[in-house]
């Protein structure tokens, strides 16, 4: 895992310049909440439009993890290979992921929805390792705060993205399992009403309410209770989707010309040597790349151990947080009876919930110490879960209170485990890598299981698994902290520029004094020749 000491250490950047691009990098993460989580808001009209289940659905939708894992992989190497071009990296996966984006709502069954998921995942990938690489490039060992800020940014976009998607969700019409009279007593008493059948087909073909012959068409009578959900607004997410790619386009076109015009970040042992020398520099850094023993100056098994533990709680905390995003609105429509606005806004609601822990974050990294800060996140998950999995399974206002907090607590948890990671060895770009392909299998893993549970066992069975999450992630953390305490940190031998600037001052005035005495000695003794 290649260590970028030197030049790309000793930034050249002005502290204004690196404020700026922390904010460009946070819009880039606002950017992914946006184009990533549109598919919280969305997920019963993609099941709508693709006639899947609950479990097939979230297989497609898993599928944002699988590229996220590809995309990891590729990243880890790109940046570590190429740090310079990290910015054009980025610029080109915001592009790849806002066009992918544009496709999903326009699939008509589940398994092309799958692969422009994994598209969109891919692309994500690349950018979490390259945005994250430059923010510790940029501020070092007081990267903790920015990389809670920067992935704040994440929750902004995804607490935007269920307003601008929810004027074009579908809206089923009420008591929608009633009988024939039910139908007719609401289409007499609605003029401009649109019923859609389900299974719903994206072909637009709608029936008006005040033309649809009922009895005729539909074959019922008033015996006859209805087996089909209609729709009193058909789905047309298809904008919504359109407007976080344009988004995230024009976005794109400032990493651009960072690349071009702005500040690149180099390693200090790119030499030129001959073919040879190059080739076995090349061959030594490949074979560093995978050594957990570069992270951890030398130490093989203290660099195991840090990343193996890490590895399994970016499994738990990534999957969580896939299925609070994804599944929180389907569980309070077919659990609680919510209306489709307000699944949209408990949805909202969480993500803003979401965004205030991550800033929140931000500022507690810089007074709490990282080995602490990330015991009181997991612990509150972990209260947090457990109130939810006694309360909400029958209570709305119990959803709507707790899901909250459970939302602040899990927030900052992804970034702390970053920052928690680069306090006790170096996160290069293959360390990240290797983090967020654990997080890539739990998301796959979490939204699969959770989409079988939810089919087979009902919406409840949902709660069930955020008690396992919040119990895994208070435990994990316990275990990291019982590590990382037994090496202490990587920073403890080195010393601040400052100090050593301090330490050479005093050096020199005790070199200068003893120099002066010296002289005041030889001055002192007499001449022996006289």
């Amino acid at each position: 895992m290649i260590s970028s000491n030197g030049e790309g250490e000793r930034s050249g950047m002005s502290k204004g310049q690196k404020i700026l691009k922390t904010i460009f990098l946070v819009l880039v993460w606002v950017c992914l909440g946006l184009y990533l989580e549109i598919t919280g808001p969305t997920l019963i009209d993609l099941k709508i439009r693709t006639g899947a289940n609950y479990e097939e659905v979230a297989v497609a939708v898993s599928g944002r993890s699988v590229g996220y894992f590809i995309g990891s992989a590729i990243g880890g190497v790109l940046v570590d290979r190429f740090i310079g071009h990290c910015d054009l990296m980025i610029g080109v996966c915001l592009t790849g992921g806002a066009i992918a984006t544009v496709f999903v709502p326009w699939s008509p069954v589940v398994e092309l929805l799958w692969f422009i998921i994994v598209l969109q995942g891919t692309f994500e990938g690349v950018i979490n390792i390259a945005g994250q690489k430059l923010i510790l490039l940029l501020w070092k060992k007081k990267a903790a705060s920015p990389l809670h800020i920067l992935h704040g940014g994440f929750g902004i976009g995804s607490f935007i993205i269920p307003l601008i998607a929810n004027p074009f969700l579908a809206v089923p019409m009420p008591h929608m399992q009633g009988n024939v009279s039910t139908i007719q007593n609401f289409t007499n008493t609605t003029n401009d009403v649109t019923l859609v059948p389900e299974p719903y087909t994206y072909s637009r073909h709608s029936m008006s309410a005040n033309d649809v012959p009922i009895n005729e068409s539909l074959k019922f009578d008033n015996e006859t209770t209805m087996n089909k959900t209609f729709y009193i607004r058909e789905s047309r997410i298809e904008f919504a989707y359109l407007i976080s790619a344009l988004l995230t386009l024009a976005l794109s076109v400032v990493f651009y010309a960072y690349q071009l015009k702005g500040y690149k970040f180099s390693h200090s042992d790119h030499s030129k040597g001959d073919n040879r020398d190059r080739k076995h520099a090349f061959a030594k850094r490949c074979k560093a790349m995978v050594n957990p023993a570069t992270c951890a100056k030398g130490r093989l098994l203290y660099g195991t151990e840090i990343l193996s533990v890490l590895f399994i709680y970016y499994f738990n905390i990534t999957g969580g947080e896939r299925i609070l995003g994804k599944f929180i609105r389907a569980y309070s429509i077919e659990q609680l009876g919510f209306s489709v606005a307000d699944g949209s806004y408990i949805n909202t609601t969480f993500w803003i919930s979401f965004a205030i822990g991550r800033i929140t974050g931000f500022v507690t990294a810089r007074y709490i110490p990282i080995r602490i800060l990330i015991l009181i996140e997991t612990g509150g998950v972990f209260v947090c879960s457990v109130l939810l999995c006694i309360f909400a399974g029958d209570n709305a206002t119990a959803l709507w209170v707790l899901i909250q907090p459970l939302a602040v607590f899990h927030a900052p948890c992804f970034p702390s485990g970053i920052g928690w990671g680069d306090y006790h060895v170096e996160m290069t770009g293959m360390a990240i890598t290797f983090l967020l392909l654990g997080g890539s299998i739990g998301g796959v893993a979490y939204l699969k299981l959770t989409g079988f549970l939810f089919e087979t066992y009902g919406p409840r069975s949902f709660l069930y698994h955020i008690l396992g999450y919040g119990i895994a992630c208070f435990t994990l953390a316990i275990l990291l902290d019982i590590i990382g305490a037994q090496y202490g940190n990587r920073y403890e031998d080195e010393k601040e520029p400052e100090q050593l600037d301090q330490e050479l001052d005093d050096f020199t005035k005790t070199e200068e004094k003893v120099q002066q005495k010296s002289l005041l000695e030889e001055r002192a003794v007499p001449d022996e020749r006289i």
